[in-house]
């Protein structure tokens, strides 16, 4: 009997983490809606190999895919990119794509 309700108890347990995963993807949904429908734009640009790519997979699909498919949403994943700009190299790469991002808008 208490196999019986430990599963009981894990299953529901798996159940409500995954409903309270889902509700920050889609409070994250409906702003980022709201935001482009007033002309705003999001460029996010992540590393390769940083621990926060964990997650946006975690909330949107590999590679951010749901996250890159919203309307006015830029995703970029770059290699060699670390998380806190800290190496002048990440910070040259992080300037060129903003530029470049900013150049696109239309304003």
């Amino acid at each position: 009997m208490r196999a019986v309700g430990r599963t009981a108890w894990l299953r529901g347990n798996a159940w409500l983490k995954a409903r309270s995963a889902a509700a920050p993807e889609a409070a994250i949904k409906a702003k980022l809606a709201a935001m482009t429908a007033r002309g705003g734009r999001l460029w996010w640009v992540v590393g390769a190999e940083d621990p926060a790519l964990d997650a946006v997979e975690a909330h949107f699909g590999a590679n951010g895919r749901r996250l890159a498919a919203l309307p006015g949403v830029s995703l970029r994943i770059e290699p060699g990119l670390d998380h806190g700009l800290a190496l002048a190299a990440s910070r040259e790469k992080a300037k060129r794509q903003l530029l470049e991002f900013v150049a696109d808008l239309k304003i």
